[in-house]
């Protein structure tokens, strides 16, 4: 019996070490539910770019119903509460949830894109064109709600609780990766994603000469020292509509 029970516990030991624990990583991921192992990249970008373009609800619940009113561009009688300039949480918002909220963050599959490309060197230029689709959307941002966290931003793994960064130095840093990705992109091949690019189909050319010199030439009239588009001294505290 006592040989028997050292036969079955060599037996087990070896079963053991035989397995190891160098595939673990891959038993440990589920299979059926998304994550990092079962979505391509391209799909995080493709999403990432539709959802900055806004929809019915962003549009519609940011610029309708809400500022249009403040500005008395339109009038309704189902909306008068905010013709009268109170705050709704909801409606001023709604653009802060499509670019970071859970659902639909435009912000972070744009983020993961820029990571998971960054130091892929047959991906070059699908980094760079997603480095300035990000910096678009933070444009965006920042434009409508002044300062925002920005350099700690869709890092939840690093920062919890990211700090707001100014709006101008914010528009600073977007010229940087602006210019940066501008140069990387000329003559640049055209990308892998090719589709997966809803405006241009992966094409380095059309990316630099419409998209990002729009995006250039807006980020550099709102940073300029002194410029009333750079959240100074008479706006630097303005984190609404």
């Amino acid at each position: 019996m006592k040989k028997y029970l050292v036969y079955m516990t060599c037996a087990a030991a070896a079963m053991i070490g035989g397995t190891g624990c160098s595939d673990f990583g891959d038993v440990n991921m589920d299979p059926e539910h998304l994550n990092s192992e079962n979505i391509p990249t391209e799909l995080l970008f493709t999403n990432g770019q539709h959802q900055m373009l806004g929809s019915d609800w962003d549009v519609w619940r940011n610029g309708c119903i809400y500022a249009a009113q403040w500005m008395s561009h339109t009038a309704s009688f189902n909306w008068l509460g905010n013709a009268n300039y109170t705050w709704n949480d909801g409606y001023s918002g709604a653009y802060w949830e499509i670019y970071n909220g859970d659902t639909r963050g435009a912000l972070r599959d744009m983020k993961d894109a820029v990571e998971a490309w960054k130091e892929d060197p047959s991906r070059q230029t699908d980094y760079q064109i997603a480095r300035i689709m990000l910096a678009y959307g933070m444009h965006r941002m920042t434009d409508l709600y002044g300062d925002i966290p920005y350099s700690q931003a869709v890092q939840p793994e690093l920062y919890s609780f990211p700090e707001y960064d100014t709006q101008q130095s914010i528009y600073m840093d977007l010229l940087k990766e602006l210019n940066e990705a501008q140069a990387a992109l000329n003559g640049a091949s055209a990308a892998a994603m090719k589709s997966a690019d809803n405006f241009y189909q992966g094409d380095a050319s059309a990316d630099v000469c419409q998209l990002t010199d729009a995006a250039h030439g807006d980020a550099y009239v709102e940073g300029r020292p002194g410029s009333s588009g750079a959240m100074g001294e008479d706006r630097g505290s303005q984190r609404g509509i």
